[in-house]
């Protein structure tokens, strides 16, 4: 669970705290079972009870080797710009912890576990061992949320049916916005802060829950009251005009709008689009401070509406066409799924 010292047949974890026989067994062999873990996963917080801890949820937990400071950095540097929150269970120790309890608690309230593959990785055992935990833990829920990340060291084994992006390589940055996304994180961290609250007594009441339909599957799924007023709110504002209905569905509208809506730090979004379609800039300001002030309020909509009104006269297939190109420069792959499958339903 913990470093082995060399040359030594004694096992310990951060704290010189002997480790079992079973568990040295069970560390070599590469196994770091998860319910052992559990076992011993009595923090310097346990004192409290669940509902009097407000939990912090992230985004990604990282998983890489102590020595590998400098790749860590460049790595949490891009992690900041793109405003994910990053648990480093170095920097979130608790005095007295041990590091298995640390590295458990960022394990459990992050949505995605990053594994930075440097030369140093292999012969660090702490890493190895949490990139194995990573492993059974993904392969028992069936998520897939792995993502290794490449700085000149070679893929583990064990890591090999498993996609992974070069931290040199050119579609880096896209690779992640894409593969990375910050609403599991945020519908989490809403629902405990009114949990937390309303256990404290400083919430009257706790928000009511609304039943909203999946675009996707057609089923059910509790949600807040301000993510659900905004979703439907937003899916009634999102409706296509009559000449946009003579292109896209109204599913396959609302799915670009809700997409694109969704400000983006790189441009890959309405923006981006407006840009593309060469609006100006104090068009596209006018529709920032539109959107800022009426969360309803869809700028994709109006974009879309706009484009489709403008080459009404053109044969839909080319309209189509050129709009998916558009969304092919931009690197925004839902745009380019939901119009190649309209182009598909004319030219079918």
């Amino acid at each position: 669970m913990g470093d082995r010292l060399c040359g030594s047949s004694t096992n310990y974890d951060s704290h010189h705290t002997p480790v079992s026989q079973e568990e040295a067994s069970s560390t070599s062999k590469g196994e770091f079972a998860y319910n052992s873990l559990v076992s011993r996963s009595t923090s310097s917080l346990s004192s409290l009870s669940e509902s009097e801890q407000n939990v912090e949820f992230y985004d990604i937990v990282l998983i890489c080797s102590e020595r590998a400071k400098k790749e860590r950095d460049l790595f949490l540097t891009f992690c900041r710009k793109q405003q994910w929150k990053v648990y480093l269970p170095s920097m979130e120790k608790l005095l007295g912890e041990r590091r298995s309890v640390t590295f458990k608690r960022g394990f459990d309230h992050s949505t995605y576990i990053v594994v930075l593959i440097t030369s140093c990785f292999q012969e660090d055992v702490w890493a190895v061992e949490r990139l194995q935990i990573a492993l059974i833990k993904s392969i028992e829920e069936r998520y897939q949320n792995v993502i290794p990340v490449l700085f000149g060291g070679l893929l583990p084994f064990e890591m090999s049916a498993i996609a992974n992006v070069k931290y040199d390589d050119e579609f880096f940055e896209h690779v992640m916005k894409k593969s990375i996304k910050t609403d599991t994180r945020i519908f989490k961290q809403n629902q405990d802060d009114c949990r937390f609250q309303s256990a404290q007594g400083t919430m009257a009441t706790p928000p009511p829950a609304y039943e909203i339909e999946s675009m996707d599957s057609g089923e059910g799924c509790s949600i807040s009251s301000s993510y659900s007023e905004e979703f439907n709110n937003m899916l009634k504002e999102a409706l296509p005009s009559e000449i946009s209905q003579q292109y896209l569905t109204t599913k396959q509208f609302q799915g670009l709008c809700i997409s694109l809506d969704v400000t983006d730090p790189g441009l890959n979004d309405w923006r981006g689009l407006a840009n593309s379609l060469d609006l100006t800039s104090s068009q596209i300001k006018f529709l920032e401070d539109k959107q800022a002030r009426t969360s309803e309020y869809s700028p994709t909509k109006l974009i879309l509406d706009v484009y489709f009104e403008h080459n009404k006269t053109v044969d839909k297939s080319s309209i189509l066409k050129n709009l998916n190109e558009l969304f092919t420069e931009m690197n925004f792959g839902r745009g380019i799924q939901i119009t190649q499958e309209a182009i598909e339903t004319f030219i079918g």
